[in-house]
């Protein structure tokens, strides 16, 4: 008789009641092999007996950011599942852009979260429902660039055209021309309109420059620019 085959499964979550939860009802499905480890030990476990990876955002993210860099994605890596609450569009398409292999929330229903293993033991892809919708309705608008994304996160902060290049290293006439196309994809016709349209749709991201460095350039290029004028 052959020897059944089982999915090893190892759930490493930073919120120790969502990996609780998310170990419990994997449990339930015959032929996943559950274990648990802390999220913080990721870096020194051995992956050699792991099929999928689940885990929250940073730390998928984290892991496959430590796999960059390689041309190929290991074979003796586990497939990746992010359980987050993090729904946001830029968050959801880093992932993606990353490698990460799926997608799930954590208010998903548990045959969700049980497809998502499943497909990922037979080499897909996955992400849940809501999810999907959101990357659907996506399809439908303009997206902006890596470098627009950086732009309207500054933009989004009050930062005219030349901060926005002091901010950036670009030249003052790359900024201005990115406000332009962020606005035109956005259907924007200022940039306040444009930031809180962002914002609705999940594409700011934390500010990579904290306020207390941001603000005193822009108070800065404000002036230089008032007595220019």
């Amino acid at each position: 008789m052959s020897k059944e085959m089982h999915t090893r499964v190892l759930v490493a979550h930073r919120n120790p009641v969502i990996g609780a939860g998310v170990s419990a009802l994997l449990a339930e499905e015959p032929g996943l092999l559950l274990t648990r480890t802390d999220a913080s030990q990721i870096g020194q476990t051995s992956f050699s007996n792991v099929d999928v990876l689940v885990g929250d955002y940073d730390t998928i993210i984290a892991f496959m950011t430590r796999l960059r860099g390689q041309s190929d994605y290991p074979a003796s890596a586990p497939r990746l599942m992010i359980v987050t609450a993090q729904e946001r569009e830029w968050e959801v398409r880093q992932a993606l852009d990353l490698g990460v292999h799926a997608y799930v929330l954590t208010d998903c229903q548990r045959h969700e979260l049980v497809s998502g293993v499943l497909a990922l033991q037979r080499g897909n892809r996955y992400v849940c429902d809501s999810v999907s919708q959101r990357l659907v309705d996506s399809l439908s608008r303009v997206s902006l660039t890596r470098r627009e994304l950086d732009v309207l996160g500054v933009m989004a902060q009050g930062a005219c055209n030349k901060a926005i290049a002091t901010m950036l290293g670009i030249s003052v006439g790359t900024a201005k021309s990115h406000v332009a196309a962020i606005l035109g994809k956005l259907q924007a016709t200022t940039r306040t309109e444009a930031a809180a349209i962002a914002q609705a749709r999940g594409l700011l991201a934390p500010p990579t420059m904290p306020p207390q460095t941001l603000n005193p350039i822009i108070r800065r290029e404000r002036q230089d620019t008032a007595l220019a004028a």
